[in-house]
């Protein structure tokens, strides 16, 4: 018998009953050896009736977070907030404007790995400082992503969701003027894109190029490919601006 096909962390374990049940042999996997010239050397000959398929997953798994940035492209939209007072002070007077929003983000994160049950991720918001007067910032997001291999009922190897939209930028009002503070977010869109990044995962089993990790309970270790997909929509730029006439 012969599995040089059988992909890497997939089994297989055949039986001699043909409801999954009397003896059986389970050293067909997507590692080691890879065939069983004579199956009366391991006495399951013409005798099966049976097989299921298993696939082993990680132990532990790192997986490593990765950079995307929304494109401001033509049908980007903008988010505004303003903040309007006066400085009566002899002074520079520094002040705040803050944009918050539930609905305009939303995100799809997929994954095509047939051993995953179930994806999350989450998004950090990164921006470059800006400048006095005006500030214009391109805005980056970290994104952290969670598979599970818990068989539930449901599974499922996406994730969509909304995420909020927290900014806050400090701008400096002029003294004795009365001032407007103009906030502009633009929210981007993310095309359907595949982005790769790496995971070490730790197995019990002797996976094909696997380490012995001594500080992981003498799992196997080794570092593979993630690849995810992401859509959807989130900011890519802000634009801070400030406006002022003398008392």
């Amino acid at each position: 018998m012969r599995w040089h096909s059988m992909k890497d962390r997939q089994m297989a374990v055949v039986y001699d009953g043909a409801d999954g049940t009397g003896s059986s042999y389970s050293n067909i996997k997507g590692w080691g050896i890879k065939e069983v010239p004579y199956m009366w050397d391991v006495r399951f000959d013409d005798c099966i009736s049976s097989f299921k398929w298993n696939s082993i997953v990680p132990k532990k798994e790192i997986i490593e977070p990765f950079n995307v940035m929304a494109s401001n492209s033509s049908n980007a939209f903008g988010l505004t907030a303003v903040n309007e007072g006066v400085n009566n002070s002899s002074e520079v007077q520094a002040i705040s404007v803050s944009l918050n929003n539930s609905t305009a983000q939303t995100t799809t994160v997929e994954t095509s790995d047939q051993h995953v049950v179930g994806v999350s991720a989450s998004f950090t918001q990164t921006a470059s400082a800006g400048v006095e007067g005006v500030a214009s910032t391109s805005t980056s997001w970290t994104v952290a992503v969670n598979y599970s291999y818990t068989r539930t009922d449901t599974r499922s190897t996406s994730e969509t969701k909304t995420i909020d939209l927290n900014i806050t930028q400090a701008v400096n009002a002029p003294a004795r003027t009365r001032y407007k503070a103009t906030l502009l977010v633009t929210i981007g869109r993310l095309p359907a894109t595949e982005y790769i990044t790496t995971a070490q995962r730790w197995y019990s089993e002797p996976v094909t190029g696997g380490v012995i990790d001594p500080s992981n309970n003498n799992w196997y270790k080794r570092t593979e490919d993630v690849r995810i997909n992401i859509s959807g929509s989130l900011a890519c730029t802000t634009n801070v601006n400030i406006q002022a006439t003398p008392l």
